[in-house]
């Protein structure tokens, strides 16, 4: 009896071991499978790893479309700058007008103090900024779009490149795809070169090829990223790769994880075979208890009781040496566990980088999408757009002409007063001596008559007594009055006359 409760406490105390031996055991094969897989991803072992080339390919298309948003900026840029210039100009004219008083001579009717702004048609002007600012306002809109996205896209690559240059260093037989910038889209910027255009229209070539066919839905659309890369970057991108600053090789882990499931297994075996051996010897201790209540003490032979005996006694040490595998069992565990807490970090890194990449296509596939369509856009009102702004540009030439051509219109009437007057002094002086000539060939004619016509027959040469005809100069139309200048335009119109025949004002 004394022997069936010492071997029924023992059993007790191994079942207990045995569960929590079980317990260790399955939470070490869960820690290991963990650690495995977290190796796996981190080594980039498994399909859904992460590599350099998926890095470097979302960043090469990245580059591509800043330099395409870059190259329609800069062209957008131009227009805004030609247009401020345009603006800049008319309101300089328009000034300049503003502060030009027309002159009293040239007044008419319209009221004293009167500019040639009053001339300007301001309405003609408005409307051609109108439809400059019509056309160009959607290609504005569509510039924010493709801004804000890749706004956001570069972002994303900056939390990419952070996460990646914290946990891997970048490795490659090609010194191009290891140096150069920080973070693989540094990386793969500086390794763009003239593929650069042709990267970038077949990607867009594609995405205009899709939104014309119109094909899949609108979510398949924009999870969409266009395949980038050249055939003659295959190689180096199978070349490069990345890897963990912080953790051992996939198979260091490996072979760790073997060591440990063997101790593991062996610790379990221990204990499960210390519970087996304590069952059997209960059913021993059973089988003599039984026994002795059915023939008494003549039914027992005192080799079975010494046996027994000894076995029972042996239980305490071996209860111990279960204990002590169960202490190495939780040991592993704690290992595993250690071991698995120095990978998690990585591996969640890992997995946040993989699930900023996997958001991060469809955000570079609304940047191919905007660009496209600010590429039409452009196409579709850049040529208005620039044709109305022309008509600006000779828009402000004709005022600046204007104002040009008034002041040369205040030298023009000054001089062609001169000119008149001197026309009037040389017809005068002509009229004078023709006068004068007259005189004195009627006088000859005269004395012809009195001295030898009044003898000739009239008939004889009728026309010699005709009298000398009087000659005069008459302009083919009566020119109109030109208007008289005040006297400040007028000492102006004079002092650039001198200056232009090269005399001294008031010559």
């Amino acid at each position: 009896a004394e022997m069936g409760r010492r071997v029924a406490a023992a059993e007790e105390v191994a079942e207990q071991q045995a569960a929590e031996a079980k317990t260790v055991l399955s939470s070490a094969r869960s820690s290991t499978k963990r650690l495995v897989k977290a190796a796996q991803v981190i080594c980039g072992e498994v399909s859904d790893s992460l590599s350099l080339q998926q890095l470097c390919t979302l960043a090469e298309l990245f580059a591509a479309l800043k330099s395409a948003a870059r190259k329609q900026q800069t062209t957008i840029n131009r227009f805004r700058l030609r247009q401020s210039k345009v603006d800049l100009e008319l309101s300089r004219v328009y000034q300049l007008l503003q502060q030009t008083t027309i002159d009293e001579g040239l007044l008419r009717s319209l009221p004293p103090g009167t500019s040639l702004f009053h001339f300007v048609d301001t309405g003609a002007a408005t409307s051609l900024l109108s439809r400059v600012d019509s056309n160009m306002a959607p290609i504005n809109e569509q510039l924010e779009l493709v801004q804000t996205n890749m706004g956001v896209a570069e972002q994303r690559i900056a939390e990419v490149n952070k996460l990646v240059d914290i946990s891997y260093r970048r490795e490659s037989e090609d010194p191009a795809w290891t140096s150069g910038g920080s973070g693989a889209a540094a990386l793969s910027a500086e390794s763009l070169g003239s593929d650069d255009d042709a990267l970038l229209e077949a990607v867009l070539e594609e995405e205009e090829s899709s939104s014309m066919l119109g094909s899949g839905s609108a979510s398949e659309q924009s999870a969409h990223v266009p395949p980038v890369g050249g055939q003659g970057r295959q190689p180096q991108q199978q070349q490069a790769r990345l890897s963990p600053v912080a953790v051992e090789s996939l198979s260091s882990v490996q072979r760790f994880v073997e060591q440990q499931q063997n101790r593991l297994q062996a610790d379990l075996d221990s204990v499960t075979s210390t519970a087996l051996s304590i069952a059997a010897l209960k059913s021993r201790v059973k089988e003599l208890h039984d026994t002795f209540r059915k023939h008494g003490a003549a039914g027992i032979v005192n080799a079975q009781v010494l046996s027994l005996e000894g076995s029972v006694g042996m239980l305490q040490e071996n209860l111990a040496k279960t204990n002590d595998s169960l202490a190495r069992g939780r040991d592993v565990e704690v290992a595993i566990e250690a071991k698995l807490a120095s990978y998690q970090a990585v591996y969640e890194q890992t997995c946040s980088i993989l699930s900023k990449l996997k958001h991060l296509e469809p955000i570079l596939s609304n940047c191919v999408s905007h660009i496209s369509a600010l590429e039409k856009r452009m196409k579709e009102r850049e040529q208005d757009a620039t044709f109305y702004l022309d008509e600006l540009e000779n828009l402000a030439t004709w005022y600046t002409m204007f104002n040009s051509g008034y002041k040369e219109l205040l030298f023009e009437v000054h001089r062609r007063k001169k000119v008149d007057e001197n026309h009037k002094r040389v017809l005068d002086a002509i009229t004078a001596e023709l006068a004068a000539m007259h005189a004195d060939e009627m006088k000859v004619r005269e004395e012809f008559f009195n001295t030898f016509g009044q003898y000739l027959p009239a008939t004889l040469c009728p026309v010699i007594m005709e009298p000398a005809p009087t000659w005069t100069l008459e302009a083919d139309f009566a020119p109109s009055k030109l208007p008289s200048l005040s006297s400040e335009a007028v000492r102006t119109a004079s002092e650039a006359m001198a200056k232009a025949l090269g005399a001294a004002p008031g010559v």
